[in-house]
């Protein structure tokens, strides 16, 4: 059964690649490459997952997971991050405390992505 996914990343290259895996993988893949058009498309059509980035110029990642987390509720989301540790942040932690289900750091490969899906939407 095809999932509907929803993938939040200001690089292009980013997005078609969690795409191409995910498409391969038999899921249903949408991708926003900004925040403000990922809540356009979460408010227009329903989705079972949210992959985002927590490193965007238009807004913090963690926030947008907040504000996800506070408009949809039920929907599991996988953070990923390359900047996994900026200064003394954990960025991946910091996600896990504002609700994402799954951390992924980036690079990724074709299982690590497929296994964050996988459990998050166990959850």
């Amino acid at each position: 059964m095809s999932r509907r996914i929803l993938v939040i990343d200001d690089d292009a290259a980013v997005c078609a690649t969690v795409e191409h895996i995910l498409k391969g993988a038999g899921e249903h893949v949408v991708s926003a490459l900004s925040v403000s058009q990922a809540f356009a498309l979460a408010d227009s059509q329903a989705f079972d997952l949210l992959i985002s980035d927590l490193m965007m110029p238009e807004e913090d990642g963690i926030v947008v997971i907040r504000k996800f987390k506070d408009r949809f509720p039920r929907m599991p989301v996988v953070a990923m991050s390359g900047g996994a540790r900026l200064g003394t942040v954990d960025t991946l932690a910091s996600a896990r405390a504002a609700g994402a289900d799954e951390l992924l750091r980036k690079p990724f490969n074709t299982e690590s992505l497929i296994a964050a899906v996988g459990a998050a939407l166990a959850k």
